[in-house]
C-alpha cells in the first residue's frame, strides 16, 4: 500500500463580502513522509529522500450568487439552486520559507451548477481546470481523487486507483442526472415506493510537461512502481479517463445503489472494470 505521514500547520483567514463573495487566505507548512510501498527516489541517481517539505501561500476566491443556507446555531448548509458556484484558487510554494523545498505556482478554477429540466428532473454539473508552473515532485502535481471503497465519495473517481495518474495541467467534469422518478413513476406498484433513478459520467484528462516528467528531468523522483518494477503511476496518453454509472436512490427512504463502469485505461494493472457502490442519506 502507498502511505503518507502528514505533519501540517496552517493559519487561515476568511472574509465574506457582499453578493456572496468570499476570500480565504492561508499560510501553511507541510511535511509528507513516505511509508509502506511509497518511496521518494531520484530518477537520475537513485538517491532516496524520506520526506518532502513545502511552505505555501494560498488564496481562494469563491463567488456564489444568490446562495441560500439552512442555518443552525453552529453550522450552515448551502441549499442547491440554479445559480452557479465559482471557485478560483491560487497557490504559491515558497522555497526556503519554514524549510520549504520547492518553489511553484498553481492556479485552479472550478464551476458547479444545477440544471433543472422540468419533468425530466435535474442535473448537477461541475467543471474544473488547472495549471501548475514549476518543477515539482509527483506528489505536488495534480492527482485525481480516487476512492475504491464500496461507499460513494463526493468528487471522487470510484474505479480509479490511488495515485494512478499525475499531471500538471488538467481538465475534468462530473455530470450527474436525477430523473426524480420519471420512469419508475410510470410502473404500477413501483411508483408507490418513491424510488428515484439517476445516471452519471465523470471525465478527467491531464498532461505533463517534460519539466515535471522524471523521464526527462532526472532531478525529480521516479514515479511509483510495484515490487517487480512495473509502473503503477501513469501519465495520460491521448485519451481521458472516463467512468459512467446508473443507479437507484431513496430505496427504503435512505439507500442509494449505483453500478459503475470504467470506460478507459482498462489495461492498467490491478484495475476494476466495474463495481457496485452504496451510500446512505435522507432526501426530500
Amino acid at each position: 500500500e502507498l502511505w503518507l505521514y502528514h505533519s501540517l500547520f496552517r493559519v487561515e483567514h476568511v472574509i465574506e463580502f457582499g453578493h456572496h463573495l468570499r476570500l480565504q487566505t492561508s499560510l501553511s507548512t507541510h511535511r509528507q513522509e513516505a511509508a509502506g510501498k511509497l518511496f521518494f527516489q531520484r530518477a537520475g541517481d537513485g538517491e532516496s529522500q524520506a520526506a518532502i517539505h513545502t511552505s505555501e501561500l494560498a488564496l481562494d476566491l469563491r463567488w456564489a450568487p444568490n446562495e441560500e443556507f439552512f442555518q443552525t446555531n453552529l453550522t450552515r448548509t448551502a441549499i442547491a439552486t440554479r445559480y452557479p458556484i465559482i471557485n478560483l484558487r491560487y497557490q504559491a510554494g515558497i522555497g526556503g520559507l519554514f524549510g520549504g523545498q520547492y518553489t511553484y505556482h498553481a492556479l485552479r478554477l472550478e464551476v458547479r451548477k444545477r440544471l433543472y429540466m422540468s419533468l425530466l428532473g435535474f442535473s448537477d454539473f461541475s467543471f474544473g481546470t488547472g495549471y501548475i508552473a514549476g518543477a515539482v515532485p509527483f506528489l505536488l502535481l495534480d492527482i485525481p481523487k480516487a476512492d475504491q471503497s464500496y461507499l460513494l465519495a463526493p468528487d471522487a473517481y470510484n474505479l480509479m486507483k490511488d495515485l494512478e495518474f499525475v499531471s500538471d495541467q488538467y481538465i475534468k467534469f462530473d455530470l450527474r442526472h436525477r430523473f426524480q422518478g420519471f420512469f419508475i413513476n410510470k410502473i404500477p406498484l413501483l411508483n408507490k415506493t418513491k424510488i428515484r433513478e439517476l445516471a452519471g459520467v465523470k471525465m478527467y484528462y491531464g498532461r505533463l510537461r517534460n519539466e515535471n516528467n522524471p523521464a526527462y528531468n532526472p532531478e525529480l523522483f521516479a514515479l511509483p512502481a510495484d515490487g517487480q518494477g512495473a509502473q503503477t503511476t501513469f501519465i495520460f496518453g491521448k485519451r481521458p479517463y472516463l467512468e459512467a454509472s446508473v443507479g437507484l436512490e431513496n430505496i427504503f427512504k435512505f439507500l442509494r445503489v449505483e453500478y459503475v463502469r470504467r470506460l478507459s485505461y482498462l489495461d492498467h494493472p490491478g484495475v476494476s472494470k466495474e463495481g457496485l457502490r452504496f451510500s446512505i442519506g435522507i432526501g426530500f
